[in-house]
């Protein structure tokens, strides 16, 4: 296995995003314990607490948009000649300086969060692509999202897993009161994360009657973000609505009989991910991004199409296969650990001979 010949790595996260921040460290704390490169990490406060003490740091103040904390991140790119690898929670303004270093010489990779509406503005989407071939290399997700970029861009794109919301090693417990309520639910399948009428939450409100008939419960677990009134919600089935904390909601799924996602689209469900990686099986709409994580039958199910009679089937069938839920999280922490991750970016990044000289 090649060393790679660097100078300094440095991996930078300007979100305040509670998830993208613990994305970044876990990241981070498997690419510094390869052993292959220097890495310092650029971030608020609270990605700080979560590295390791091998891995220098640079903090970042809150606010994104604010003068500040432009400032901080103009230092954290050109302060130092380095290798950026700039993971998540990007706005326009630090792209824009992202692509600049990448024009002085700087060796730039690039992970948009989600290529289809990581900037839902037309100045993002007017120039996009523009940006985009300035970047030495871009790391999309899966294929499907690798279909969304133009041609003539593929060659710069590096096919790497996600790993988001896979669980640590020492996870904090799950609050008395989810626990209790866990074990007043019954059977039931579970729609976390936040609500949103684009995960379809209507045709989840539109069959509550369909999980009574067959003995279950419906659990929806996350902020509302939709046009449905948490009361509506609510009248489906159990509702927690609101901030859950990841051990809270790492126990409802873990306890639940499947996790249902019946999308319109999807690039790289974190969701989905945290489902696997505690060994629940997963239902969700038969569409390109969830082809490429689900096996039909051995870790979920497919829905042919949204409606009443194919979330019945799959129902049925969930009832009649029994999955092997041990057998789901270890072959789902074994393909998407942060160790297996790390070592395929560091690869990508001798392969296309990222490194700084």
């Amino acid at each position: 296995m090649s060393k790679t010949n660097v100078v300094d790595y440095r991996l930078i996260c300007v979100s305040d995003s509670r998830g993208l921040q613990r994305y970044t460290a876990r990241l981070a704390n498997a690419l510094a314990a390869t052993d292959r490169m220097r890495l310092s990490v650029a971030g608020q406060a609270a990605l700080m607490q979560l590295l390791g003490d091998n891995i220098e740091m640079m903090e970042l103040p809150k606010g994104r948009r604010s003068p500040r904390t432009l400032l901080s991140v103009a230092r954290a790119l050109f302060g130092k000649k380095s290798t950026i690898i700039h993971y998540q929670g990007i706005n326009l303004i630090t792209l824009i300086l992202l692509y600049i270093a990448s024009r002085l010489g700087w060796r730039t990779v690039l992970t948009p969060h989600n290529v289809a509406t990581h900037f839902p503005n037309r100045i993002y989407n007017a120039i996009k692509w523009r940006l985009w071939r300035g970047f030495d290399m871009v790391v999309l997700h899966t294929e499907a999202e690798l279909e969304l970029v133009p041609a003539n861009l593929r060659e710069r794109v590096a096919i790497i897993p996600h790993g988001e919301y896979a669980p640590t090693k020492q996870g904090n417990p799950a609050s008395a009161d989810i626990v209790e309520a866990v074990k007043t639910l019954g059977d039931y399948v579970i729609a976390p994360g936040y609500v949103r009428d684009d995960k379809n939450i209507d045709y989840l409100i539109a069959n509550a009657s369909l999980f009574k008939k067959i003995g279950m419960t419906l659990v929806v677990a996350g902020r509302n973000q939709s046009s449905f009134s948490s009361e509506q919600i609510a009248t489906a089935g159990r509702y927690f609505d609101g901030f859950l904390t990841d051990a809270d909601l790492e126990h409802l799924i873990a306890n639940a009989a499947a996790v249902v996602l019946p999308y319109d689209k999807v690039s790289e469900s974190g969701v989905l991910h945290q489902a696997l990686s505690v060994g629940t099986p997963v239902i969700a709409s038969d569409i390109p991004g969830f082809r490429e994580r689900i096996r039909e039958g051995d870790n979920g199910l497919f829905l042919e199409e949204l409606s009443s009679a194919s979330l019945e089937a799959a129902l049925g069938k969930l009832a009649m296969i029994g999955f092997d839920c041990a057998k789901i999280r270890q072959e789902h922490l074994v393909a998407f650990s942060w160790d297996a991750i790390a070592e395929q970016l560091v690869e990508k990044l001798d392969e296309r001979s990222l490194s700084h000289q």
